[in-house]
C-alpha cells in the first residue's frame, strides 16, 4: 500500500503495520520498526481498504493488525509495548475478527 508522507509516496507492507491511530487531520500508522508515518488519508477510508486485509477497528481513533495482537487486557488490545483500547461500541465486532 502506498500513502503520501512528507511530499513523498511512502510504499508500507501490510505485515508491517502494527496498528493506526486518527489524529485530528491525519493518521499516524506504526510499523514493526518502531516508527510511524505521519498521512492525511482517513481513519474510514484505510478502514474499508484494510478490513478484508486482518485488520480492525477497535476504537472510533484505532485500526489494529490482528496478527500483532499479543494479548487483550480487559478494554486494551496489546500490541509491541502499546496498549490500544478498544471501545464497547466496537468490542463485539473487533472480537468476532480476533476470534475471542
Amino acid at each position: 500500500m502506498f500513502v503520501i508522507a512528507e511530499y513523498e509516496n511512502v510504499k508500507l507492507n501490510f505485515a508491517d503495520i502494527l496498528y493506526i491511530e486518527g489524529l485530528k487531520y491525519y493518521v499516524k500508522i506504526y510499523t514493526t520498526d518502531s516508527k510511524y508515518t505521519l498521512t492525511l488519508i482517513s481513519l474510514i477510508k484505510l478502514e474499508n481498504l484494510l478490513s478484508s486485509k486482518g485488520f480492525a477497528r477497535v476504537h472510533r481513533s484505532y485500526i489494529i493488525n490482528i496478527k500483532h495482537v499479543k494479548s487483550i487486557q480487559k478494554n486494551k488490545a496489546v500490541i509491541a509495548d502499546d496498549r490500544i483500547p478498544i471501545s464497547e461500541s466496537y468490542k463485539n465486532s473487533s472480537f468476532e475478527k480476533i476470534n475471542l
